[in-house]
């Protein structure tokens, strides 16, 4: 068989490959590619996995729902010609084409209907907590889309028992299996810390867009002012797009000194904490840190997922609005301590770091939260054996 995947923004690029890898574990004799709809395919690429049309970077790098100012950059930008490649593209293969799997949110549903094949969807981008409070709306998944999933005789696999139980009492053919967003986390044994088993460990996600280098410097300045009585270890989680040399450039501003340095891996000290950049070993930040400062979307969510408490506040210019934080708490609940203005205070944000530290009650219903709305990790196996049961029950 051949198997399309289709997916619409970086995360869901890389949740995709994790369901690329099960499938093949599967049916190693099928052949797979992807449709990145939007991005650089960066994890696409990285894993050998085929492309059937060139990748886009969108000038608003993916959030143009959050102004009609980034949806104008992106039209201007080439957007138009870009999605008409790829209907294109389409177009052309649809013949060759025996399965597609859809990951984010409706669009990939929308471009599967362009070649009309049995397919599924990966619900990763929506969720029923996103819904505001005593609202009309009864699905993150509105009428319009529910129908056209139920035209497309869509099997739907949603990212939290919440939003399935809902689609399944509107009709729909939902079925929830966990969040696969927890399976792409890698974590590297060849790293080597060496942090005292006894220290408090703050994870610090800024971000993977263009201004997480800003995000870094933002956090960095407030949290260089906590008064914290004990020394504390920090594990920055660098993008891939950037290197740890630029950021540690940052810290010598800042009067911390270099202790260690790697391509991949700095240690930066002041006179009583210690910082490491890290890049390319964002699971090793997420499984080490027992509190993560961050600024990030999955990053986020995944650390939610694992059970890590999380303290944000809005910055940057790109990802991390009030507007984005303010829904990502909505998913989120209680794991996630969103702090309104994007100045909060040393002394708030070390009052929460400290809950987060040592509030054991705190803490357990933070992992209970996780359970509950993430799932247990092996998500993508189970999504793609199901996929695998259906096509061969049809």
């Amino acid at each position: 068989m051949n198997i399309l995947f289709i997916s619409n923004g970086s995360a869901e690029d890389s949740i995709a490959v994790s369901l690329i890898r099960q499938w093949l574990r599967f049916k190693d004799d099928d052949r797979v590619a992807a449709l990145p709809m939007v991005g650089l395919a960066k994890d696409y690429i990285k894993n050998d996995i085929p492309i059937i049309a060139p990748p886009f970077k969108l000038p608003s790098n993916g959030f143009a729902y959050q102004s009609p100012l980034l949806l104008y950059k992106d039209l201007t930008g080439g957007l138009i010609p870009h999605l008409m490649r790829q209907y294109k593209a389409l177009k052309e293969l649809r013949t060759q084409i025996d399965y597609v799997v859809g990951v984010g949110d409706i669009v990939p549903i929308l471009a599967t209907k362009v070649i009309n094949k049995p397919n599924a969807f990966v619900g990763c981008a929506m969720s029923d907590y996103y819904l505001p409070a005593n609202s009309s709306q009864v699905s993150s998944y509105s009428g319009i889309k529910r129908d056209l999933i139920k035209k497309m005789n869509t099997i739907v696999f949603p990212r939290d028992v919440l939003t399935t139980n809902n689609l399944i009492r509107l009709g729909i053919k939902a079925e929830y299996h966990g969040n696969p967003m927890m399976d792409s986390i890698e974590y590297s044994k060849t790293l080597k810390l060496d942090i005292h088993k006894n220290a408090r460990i703050i994870g610090i996600l800024p971000g993977s867009h263009d201004d997480a280098r800003d995000n870094f410097r933002h956090i960095m300045s407030i949290v260089q002012r906590m008064a914290f009585s004990k020394p504390l270890t920090f594990l920055v989680s660098v993008s891939d797009r950037e290197n740890v040399s630029r950021f540690g450039k940052d810290l010598g501003k800042l009067n911390w000194f270099i202790q260690k340095t790697e391509p991949k891996h700095e240690v930066w000290r002041n006179n009583k904490d210690e910082i490491h950049l890290l890049n390319g070993y964002f699971g090793n930040v997420l499984l080490t840190s027992h509190v993560v400062i961050g600024l990030s979307g999955t990053g986020n969510e995944q650390a939610a997922g694992i059970g890590i408490p999380i303290i944000s506040f809005p910055a940057g210019k790109i990802q991390y609005t009030k507007k984005f934080g303010i829904a990502q708490k909505k998913l989120l609940g209680k794991s996630l301590t969103f702090l309104g203005g994007p100045n909060p205070s040393p002394e708030l944000l070390l009052k929460f770091v400290n809950r987060g530290l040592n509030d054991d009650n705190y803490r357990k219903a933070v992992r209970e939260l996780a359970v509950e709305r993430f799932g247990e990790f092996g998500a993508s196996e189970r999504i793609v054996y199901r996929i695998l049961q259906t096509i061969h029950n049809t």
